[in-house]
Formats: C-alpha cells, structure tokens, sequence
C-alpha cells in the first residue's frame, strides 16, 4: 500500500471502510509468504500476534544426537519472509535468550522490521524451549497471593519434581547448546540456505558463538549483545558484577543534582533497608502492577536483592531505583517518613512478569551443565557474600543443580578457537550481569571481531537517549557483512536518560511499563 493510500484510508471514517482496508492489507501482506512458500519447505501459516501470514514447519532431530536413535524432537521453525520479490540469499537466524526462551514468540515483533526487506528472518524453537519439547516446570512459581521466587529460587521439591516429570518424555542431560546448535545446523540444509546471518544476545550470545565454533563455515555474518564470554561463568560473578553496576548507579545519582540533592544517602539507605529486612521481614500489601490482584505477603532481604539485582539489568527501571529505595527505608521525600514499598515491590514483580515463558528444565541443564563446573564454589560464595546481594542466588543456583542431570559438554567448549567470520560484539559499559570485558575476552578469538561498547548502557538499549545510533549500526552490519569501516562516533550521543525523582512521576511511570 503506498503512503498515499494509507493517508487515504486513514482520512475516512466508518468501520466498513475500515474493516475493507485492513482485509487489502492482509491480501497484500500475504504475497511475501505465499512467494517464499515456492522457495522453502514451509506452509504459511497464522502466528498470534502477526497481523499476515508468515510461513511455518517442524523438522525432526534425535534427541540422542549422538546414536541417532531412540526419541525424536520435532523443532518449531517459523520464518518472517522477506518482503522483496528476490531476496537475498543469506537470512537472518534470531536466538533468544533465558536459557529457556522460545524465539518464534519473537517472530510477530519482527513483522516490521527493516532488516525484512531483503533478507528472511528465521526463528527455530532450540530443542527444550516452546513448541520444540519444551522442558517446562512450575518452579518457584509461589503460593496464591504472594510473587514467585519469594523465598526460594529454586526450591529443591520443585526441582526434583521437574526433573521426575520431564523423565517421562525427555532425557534432560540432551538439552545443551551445543546440541541445539547441531540441530539449528540441519534445519539451516533442510531450509536450503548456503549460509547464514546470526543474531542473539545475553544467553543467546553463547548460542552465536557455539554456532561459530562448530559451524563457521556456514556463517556470512554474526551480531551478538550483552556478550557472555565461553571461557568463564556468568553465574559465578552475578553478585559482584551487579554490585559494580549498583556502585556506578549510586555515584551517577551523586553526580545530578536532581537525583543527588533528593537522595543524598540512597547507597547507605539500601544497606540499612537490607539489613532491616533480614532481621525482622516487613509485611506488605502491594496491588500487582500488571494483573491488578491485591498481594500480600512478607518482603525478605534475599527476595528484595535479588530482584535488586535483576531491576539492574534494564536501566529503564534502574533508574528510578534511588528514589524507590528512599521510599523503602522511610524517606520523607514526599511522605510521612514511614517505610513505602510500594514502589520497589511493583518494579519487582514487572521483573517477573517480564521474565515469564522460560523453559525451567533447558535453563537448569544449561546452567547446571556449561556454568557450573568451571570454577571454585567456594571462593565464589565468598565474593558474593561481599557484595550487598550476598551469596543467597549462587546457593540457590548450586542446590539446585545438585539435583539436576549434567549433559555432555564438547571438549573445548570453555577454551574456544580462534574463528575467521565477521563478527559485531556489542556490550554495555554497566551491564550488571555480562559486563564489557566478557565482550572483551569474547572479542580475541574472533579475528574478522570488532567489539563496541555503549556509554553508561546496562543489559540492552533499554534508558538510553539516542539508542538509534545502536539499532542503526546493528542494521549496518548486517546489510555489509563485516564490521569494518563502521562509523560508530554517533555513540558520543548516546547516554542514560534522567532519572526519576518525582512520585508522580514514578507512579505514571510503573502504570505506563505495566501497561506494555
């Protein structure tokens, strides 16, 4: 439809006209699918939440990889067409994150994105997540009335549970990223394509680069963000990173004027709210932001600095963190001086509602089998303990994985090669969980690498002013294949956005993410 149609369309009124326009739109929107169904062993198809056909399979992989026998997988595979009549010929492959997320839930966000106009973009279940047997379980999924994860993380009866349940149609140990990416491999023949483009971050930056270490050949290009590096465990340094990222929050707010003269003490009032709250829990009444149920329940220091620490991750959130806090230990900035946590609770359960659609059993293998064995339990639990976090989710992380199965890790698979193919790292300079040097260590074994990380950015793009400059360095890449050359002085411009100090304007804030 031409922009002068759309304004045509847009100038009339009356629902019959409407309703008539939007069924032009489907038709039209429906050739890239129908064109790409002559090319591809796919059906189009009706995704929810996709407003035209895409095009939609399964393809079957043994579970047992290595015999080739027994249990079948048949994976998901859902691909946005591309909109051009001759595309080219290297697509884009989406990983997702978690461990445990589904990508083709992702598929009806990519509808409109501009990489879609000359290349395919392809989303595959990995095997344990969504429709590709997905490893579900209930964990830690709490009582009615209270938020999950309230006490437990991983509270042993549930993982044990998981792990009896999925037994009966899953040998759990099989759900690695190196094996799904051996799968992702046959799907990429069975597909037709020569080679491919990758994208995936946090997490799913641990699927690019097994990609790239077992199948470089296969691969034009690869974008990852939030980068992971192979060589170490993200899960062993999660307290003291976060704790670097909660110290650079707290001097920034220092820094501002706004921020500073309202919250002078925001990082001795965190300490002395924890404390608090690991003493004598406080009972809290709090409506769910997103559900509007009314909760009530008890508010511990381990619940609270975990979802600290995960608040971290998005700088949207992090930034009204100061005056959250200062409300929580009993500020009177705009109070009675008496504890309000409110604020700080509903920022928590955003965090879990954002966090749902995660394949429990394929996170816990991943975890347990490529995260825990490559460093010193206990001196790990000492340096968490040094941080306001404390220790409680590295426990929480070792007793679970002391009921899980371990699966086969590839030799080498933590002491990656070198690998010759373009490569984009990008990181957040206070990424509070994969900080900029994993995308340092990452970087060396990619000769073809180039590495860029993004001013004052946590983990994504997220409370950035200008986030553009990144997307648009992302699509370039992408269009070029190589790194090389890119103009990336546009990163000068990019920088947190303000944070929050008016209780206005956090209450409008918390209602407007809720409603997304």
């Amino acid at each position: 439809m031409s922009d002068r149609s759309a304004r045509h369309v847009a100038a009339l009124s009356g629902s019959a006209v409407l309703s008539l326009a939007l069924l032009a739109l489907s038709a039209c929107a429906s050739i890239p699918a129908r064109r790409a169904a002559g090319r591809l062993p796919l059906e189009p198809c009706r995704v929810e939440g996709a407003e035209e056909p895409l095009l939609c399979g399964t393809y079957s992989v043994p579970e047992d990889r290595a015999s080739g026998e027994g249990r079948r997988i048949d994976l998901r595979v859902v691909v946005v067409p591309a909109l051009a009549e001759q595309p080219e010929p290297d697509p884009i492959f989406h990983f997702v994150g978690g461990p445990g997320g589904a990508a083709t839930r992702r598929a009806p966000w990519h509808v409109e994105d501009p990489l879609r106009e000359r290349r395919d973009l392809v989303f595959i279940d990995q095997r344990g997540t969504g429709r590709s047997n997905g490893l579900d379980c209930a964990i830690a999924a709490g009582d009615e009335g209270e938020p999950g994860a309230l006490r437990e993380i991983f509270p042993v009866a549930d993982v044990v549970a998981c792990r009896e349940a999925l037994s009966e149609r899953a040998d759990v140990r099989l759900y690695t990223t190196a094996l799904a990416v051996d799968d992702i491999e046959d799907v990429r023949r069975w597909l037709g394509y020569e080679r491919i483009n990758l994208i995936g971050g946090s997490y799913a930056s641990v699927t690019v680069q097994t990609y790239l270490q077992r199948h470089p050949e296969s691969v034009r290009s690869a974008l990852s963000s939030a980068v992971i590096s192979l060589e170490r465990s993200a899960i062993r340094d999660q307290a003291p990173n976060a704790q670097t990222t909660l110290d650079a929050l707290v001097a920034a707010c220092a820094a501002d004027a706004a921020c500073g003269g309202a919250f002078p003490r925001v990082g001795e009032e965190l300490v002395e709210l924890l404390a608090r709250l690991e003493r004598h829990p406080a009972p809290v009444e709090v409506t769910d932001p997103v559900t509007g149920e009314l909760l009530r329940f008890e508010l511990g220091r381990d619940y609270l600095a975990e979802h600290l620490r995960r608040i971290l991750y998005f700088l949207d959130l992090a930034r009204a963190l100061p005056m959250a806090v200062h409300l929580a230990h009993g500020g009177d900035h705009g109070g009675d001086g008496k504890p309000d946590y409110g604020p700080i609770t509903q920022m928590a359960l955003l965090f879990d509602h954002g966090y749902g659609g995660i394949s429990d059993g394929m996170l816990l293998t991943v975890y347990c089998t490529e995260q825990m064995g490559n460093f010193d339990l206990q001196e790990a639990l000492a340096e968490a303990e040094a941080t306001v976090f404390g220790s409680f989710r590295l426990r929480q992380q070792i007793q679970a994985c002391e009921h899980w199965p371990v699966g086969p890790l590839p030799e080498g698979f933590h002491t990656p090669r070198t690998v010759d193919v373009p490569t984009l790292l990008i990181s957040g300079e206070l990424d509070p969980i994969n900080p900029a040097r994993y995308g340092k260590e990452a970087v060396t074994h990619l000769s073809r690498g180039r590495l860029l990380i993004v001013p004052e950015a946590h983990h994504g793009l997220s409370g950035l002013e200008n986030p553009w400059c990144v997307i648009e360095l992302q699509r370039e890449f992408l269009e070029r294949g190589t790194a090389e050359g890119l103009d990336v002085s546009c990163l000068d411009t990019v920088h947190r956005k303000p944070f929050i100090v008016d209780r206005e304007a956090l209450d409008r804030y918390l209602a407007e993410l809720a409603a997304e």
